[in-house]
Order: C-alpha cells, then sequence, then structure tokens
C-alpha cells in the first residue's frame, strides 16, 4: 500500500469541517514517565515557531516556565499541565498546526485543524510520529477521540495505524 492508499483511507478524518466548536483530537494514553519525558523534550526541540501554555492543576493559575528541563519534568509529573503548540518537524517534514496537551501524567492529546493542510505526505510523517512513540512505549495506545469520531472512523483509524505499525502498508 502505498502513500495515497493511507491518504485515501483517512483524508475523511484529516481533512474535514469542525463541529459544535469542538476540535478534532487524537488521543495517547497509557505513556510511561521515561517516555513522556522524552517525547515533551522532542516536542519542545522540534516545534517550529513554538506557543506555549502552562497553569497548576488546581486550583488553575497559570504560570511561567523559565527552562524546558522544569517544562519536561513538570509536565511528566503531572505538576503543570499545559501544551506546546506549533508545526512539528519529524523526519524532514512540517506537520500541520498541532496541539500537544498534556493534562495528567502518562497522557497527551493531539489537536489538529481538520482542514487542506493535511495530505499524504503529513500523513505519513504524523503516522511515523506515532512509530516513534510505539517503538519507545509498546504499552501506548492511540486512538481517536471518541466524542468527536463515529464508531467507523475509530475502527478505520485504528486499523490503519495498527496496520502501518506493523508494516503492512509502506510509507512510499
Amino acid at each position: 500500500m502505498n502513500m495515497i492508499d493511507l491518504w485515501q483511507r483517512l483524508h475523511h478524518i484529516f481533512n474535514l469541517r469542525p463541529k459544535d466548536d469542538m476540535q478534532p483530537e487524537i488521543y495517547i494514553d497509557n505513556l510511561s514517565t521515561a517516555v513522556q519525558r522524552q517525547l515533551i523534550d522532542s516536542l519542545l526541540r522540534n516545534i517550529k515557531e513554538i506557543n506555549t501554555s502552562f497553569a497548576i492543576p488546581e486550583p488553575y493559575t497559570e504560570v511561567m516556565v523559565k527552562s524546558p528541563e522544569a517544562v519536561v519534568q513538570f509536565l511528566a509529573q503531572g505538576a503543570l499541565v499545559g501544551g506546546l503548540f506549533g508545526q512539528l518537524r519529524f523526519d524532514g517534514y512540517a506537520m500541520p498546526h498541532l496541539g500537544f496537551i498534556f493534562d495528567e501524567p502518562g497522557y497527551m492529546t493531539i489537536a489538529y485543524q481538520g482542514d487542506d493542510s493535511w495530505n499524504g505526505l503529513a500523513l505519513i510523517a504524523l503516522f511515523e510520529f506515532f512509530r516513534g512513540i510505539k517503538v519507545q512505549d509498546k504499552n501506548a495506545i492511540i486512538h481517536l477521540n471518541p466524542e468527536y469520531f463515529d464508531v467507523k472512523a475509530q475502527v478505520t483509524f485504528k486499523t490503519t495505524l495498527q496496520e502501518y505499525l506493523d508494516e503492512k502498508i509502506s510509507p512510499s
């Protein structure tokens, strides 16, 4: 299977129009602390034109964090909640604008705009990003937000991602 086939399977998940002020999201659950730290550090180094927002969870109070090391430590521990927003560069490709949101340890939400900025190459870059996560943490669970996507879209995404990770779908 080639890039066009991957895009044909999933274009409706990435090239869509928002509904009811909700943004489409991909959830990554069950991340180990070590992998979550590596992931946050990698995002800090590889997001182009990064924007950030951090807060203390209870009571919700925005704070400034002065060093990348503190961001990694506090987000991974759950001492802060927040997000990293921008274009992730991965394997030489820049993906469309994404929001990487950390609300609790072991969990990350990827929010994205469903629009024309997505194409086959951007989707491959995202799936290679997912492959990197699964290589580091085989217990990580990657799935669509069930409140946004219907069961058919969730199953299509899950099946396609698994086939891609099992290398039944070639990136080229």
